[in-house]
């Protein structure tokens, strides 16, 4: 692997190697709903999946999982997670912006939707400015009881 040395993230698709790191991730980011060492290895070979990393200096600085369905037009961002020395540096908006390339290339998909926390108000606002409009508010979404707003924008 090459060492990014500037502050452009380096994206590829999750490989197995790097499942204990996406654990680690996942752990550090969620205190629920989060997905185990077993579901992570399922989505790093699923077809129906991309579960893209970005590296920055070598280190794992954030992951995004699309899924979607193949016979439907919609991708559904299902997990993006940051880790804390990495947040607000773009990181984020560039594992989405890699998304939206990858989903417009397989040239199927018109439309991505996502979950968001309503208290997540540093997320919400980046939706937005990817161009992300707010749908559907879901109550008691997540397994703590928290509300989400269904957000989504077209490809």
């Amino acid at each position: 692997m090459r060492v990014q040395t500037n502050s452009t993230p380096e994206i590829r698709l999750a490989r197995e190697q790097d499942l204990n790191l996406l654990l680690e991730l996942e752990i550090e980011s969620f205190s629920g709903d989060r997905l185990s060492q077993r579901r992570l290895r399922h989505w790093i070979t699923a077809n129906n999946a991309l579960l893209l990393c970005a590296f920055s200096s070598g280190n794992l600085a954030g992951c995004l999982l699309i899924i979607f369905r193949q016979n439907s037009r919609r991708a559904r961002a299902y997990s993006l997670a940051v880790a804390k020395d990495y947040q607000r540096r773009g990181i984020a908006e560039s594992l989405i912006t890699e998304a939206y390339r990858r989903l417009m290339e397989i040239g199927r998909y018109q439309q991505i939707y996502l979950e968001v926390r309503q208290d997540n108000l540093a997320g919400i606002r980046l939706y937005e400015k990817l161009g992300f409009r707010q749908q559907t508010h879901l109550t008691g979404f997540y397994q703590d009881g928290s509300d989400a707003i269904r957000m989504e924008r077209e490809l």
